[in-house]
């Protein structure tokens, strides 16, 4: 982690992995610190385990930092949906 002095430096290092709709089960883990090094290896990640790294290292620099999901809605005979396969998760950092 001491390649890390800010915020900023994490934000270059997630935007460096390339973006690929990966299954959370790509990065099975045994305990919390082999989960955090497999995200840290990885080359390829969406969204959820691309913010869940963020969150992690920027809480290890002491930032308040929180994680987001969302599912998206849609409406359909005047009705509202939930839709179960699409959503979205990003992080929010108080700096």
């Amino acid at each position: 982690l001491s390649q890390f002095s800010s915020w900023t430096d994490l934000k270059k290092f997630i935007k460096q992995k390339k973006y690929k709709n990966v299954s959370q089960q790509a990065f099975h883990w045994e305990n919390t610190n082999e989960y955090v090094e497999n995200l840290f290896n990885a080359e390829e990640l969406d969204c959820l385990p691309a913010n869940v790294l963020f969150v992690i290292l920027s809480r290890s620099l002491c930032y308040k930092s929180r994680l987001v999901t969302w599912f998206q809605t849609y409406i359909k005979d005047e009705k509202t949906y939930v839709s179960k396969n699409k959503w979205h998760a990003w992080s929010e950092i108080f700096v």
